[in-house]
């Protein structure tokens, strides 16, 4: 049952974002490959019914499922880290930054990259005249959006990101000493 979690969380995203990147030869090309989909997220959103939720509700959860693409992959990697070494992966918190968690901002940067690709390919597309996959890309784009704007915020997203660029910095180059020091030929300061 594990191995087949990683192998599909894995293979979904993995897959998700190379669909994205890369154009199908013409033979791949169609309106159909898409739609594969919709009984899928048609019972997703029955269940999601049954369970008490709107069915619009599959609408957003795919929007997070896009935003959880480098949180996965990190998943997947630690868990192969420890089959592989056989010993458990380091775990960390993550502070809670009033009410929040701040995302780390490698993640943010990532899906940023993602959604630029995603967009460079959409334009690639409608100029290579392959109107179905700059639409899926058009779409998934749009998603990614709306779940990075709804679920951390642009102002979040913003502020981590600055968190993130500072903690950098911090970590390589000091920026100036935490306080100034008295050299030993210096009075001690009096009160």
């Amino acid at each position: 049952m594990m191995v087949h979690y990683l192998i599909s969380l894995a293979a979904v995203n993995v897959g998700l974002v190379f669909m994205l990147a890369f154009s199908f030869e013409d033979s791949m090309r169609s309106f159909w490959l898409p739609l594969t989909a919709v009984p899928y997220y048609l019972l997703y959103a029955r269940d999601l019914r049954l369970a008490g939720y709107r069915v619009s509700d599959a609408l957003r959860i795919y929007a997070l499922n896009l935003i959880l693409i480098p949180v996965n992959l990190v998943g997947v990697m630690g868990s192969l880290y420890q089959a592989v070494l056989g010993t458990k992966a380091p775990f960390g918190r993550t502070p809670k930054v009033r009410n929040r968690t701040p995302v780390p901002a490698i993640y943010l940067v990532a899906l940023l990259g993602i959604g630029l690709q995603w967009l460079v390919r959409a334009l690639s597309d409608v100029l290579e005249s392959r109107p179905a996959h700059a639409v899926l890309a058009v779409i998934n784009l749009a998603f990614l959006l709306y779940g990075l704007l709804t679920f951390v915020g642009l102002q979040n997203s913003i502020g981590d990101l600055q968190r993130g660029l500072q903690d950098l910095l911090e970590s390589r180059v000091p920026l100036a000493p935490t306080r100034r020091q008295r050299m030993p030929s210096e009075p001690a300061a009096t009160a």
